[in-house]
């Protein structure tokens, strides 16, 4: 795993929260691992201990990757979305389609056309 590969790795360990590196210029004192910052959103005080232990089962190729240990910033579902907007606008959330939205696969048949073949309504 390379750095840039932490916060999408972090993030999908504790349910596709928004996580990056904490951008310099937004750190304030200076603190032994700050270029290795984590910030994880959207976690609440009554979450980050759990999210704290999961985090902690891979910390060694995490800390391989980063290039030493790390320190991990909680912000919580209100201060993520008053001071954080920008992060929740920009970080990637798959949408998943409701049932309805596509047939059963079983009531379909791939027909082809001048494009390839497609799945269609049998």
């Amino acid at each position: 795993m390379k750095r840039e590969q932490v916060p999408g790795f972090v993030s999908r360990i504790l349910e596709r929260r928004p996580v990056r590196w904490a951008p310099p210029e937004r750190l304030v004192g200076d603190y032994d691992g700050r270029e290795r910052t984590l910030q994880v959103f959207l976690a609440d005080a009554a979450d980050q201990r759990r999210l704290l232990v999961t985090i902690d089962q891979h910390r060694p190729a995490l800390e391989a990757a980063a290039g030493g240990p790390f320190v991990v910033l909680f912000h919580s579902v209100r201060q993520t979305t008053e001071r954080y907007g920008d992060v929740l606008r920009s970080f990637f959330r798959p949408i998943t389609a409701p049932r309805e939205a596509a047939p059963p696969a079983e009531q379909c048949v791939d027909a082809a056309d001048g494009n390839g073949p497609h799945r269609q309504v049998a």
